[in-house]
């Protein structure tokens, strides 16, 4: 008998705890907002980034890296002249392919080596590239492959952004509750939901004519920001 009383009183007593529980997840949380928020900020470019390309060509497979490599550094000196102390131009990569030929209805067959080197320079004299270009330039063996503006410390700006989206989102959340007959509390839930790293605003121009030097023409750049914020709202408006 004090067994089942026993059984009867657990089950009694889990039964209640579980109404608690259940009774607790319905109750509704304090009315909130939520705005999200978005800002840009555009600015010139700090840095340059030249991607080259230098080519080669040999009998064998060491006489086109040889070579390669002996035209490789005349441009990198070429280079290393017009940049500023804190700039540098570098190897990015390397690399020797056959030189095939095919002919209609016989075998493939190898006449020689290409080696074609890259080559990557970064400099801080942005209005300078055009001069830049024009150092190594013109000769059949190299050729420019991209040509790209940055932000040197593109994580301030981008941190700025997301402080101004912030500054935004409570704007937003503000005329939201002030139209409700209500005031911001405190923030229940920020998150980060776009983001943008320094891209051009347009392109930029590069003209090659026959004044020197090539005119480079840098692009604005934009950092984006955006973000959702969650705030409680407060009965009442703010004095």
């Amino acid at each position: 008998m004090r067994s089942r009383i026993r059984v009867l009183f657990a089950t009694m007593v889990a039964a209640s705890l579980l109404f608690a529980v259940e009774a607790n997840a319905e109750e509704p949380g304090p009315p909130a907002v939520t705005a999200m928020g978005r800002a840009e900020i555009e600015m010139p470019p700090d840095r340059a980034v030249v991607m080259m390309g230098v080519r080669a060509t040999g009998k064998t497979a060491a006489e086109a890296t040889r070579a390669g490599a002996t035209r490789s550094q005349q441009v990198l000196d070429a280079l290393r002249a017009k940049l500023a102390p804190g700039d540098r131009a570098e190897s990015a990569s390397n690399r020797v392919e056959p030189i095939t030929v095919y002919d209609s209805g016989k075998p493939p067959r190898v006449t020689g080596f290409a080696s074609e080197h890259g080559l990557r320079a970064v400099t801080a004299k942005v209005a300078e590239v055009g001069s830049l270009l024009d150092a190594v330039t013109g000769a059949a063996d190299v050729a420019i492959e991209s040509v790209r503006f940055e932000l040197a410390d593109a994580s301030t700006v981008q941190a700025e952004a997301l402080s101004r989206a912030s500054r935004d989102a409570r704007a937003r959340a503000s005329a939201i509750a002030e139209g409700l007959g209500a005031s911001l509390g405190r923030v229940r839930l920020a998150r980060e939901i776009g983001r943008s790293m320094p891209a051009p605003v347009g392109e930029f121009a590069m003209r090659t004519m026959a004044a020197e030097p090539t005119p480079v023409v840098p692009p604005q750049l934009r950092v984006a920001g955006e973000v959702e914020v969650t705030f409680e709202l407060v009965s009442g408006a703010r004095p």
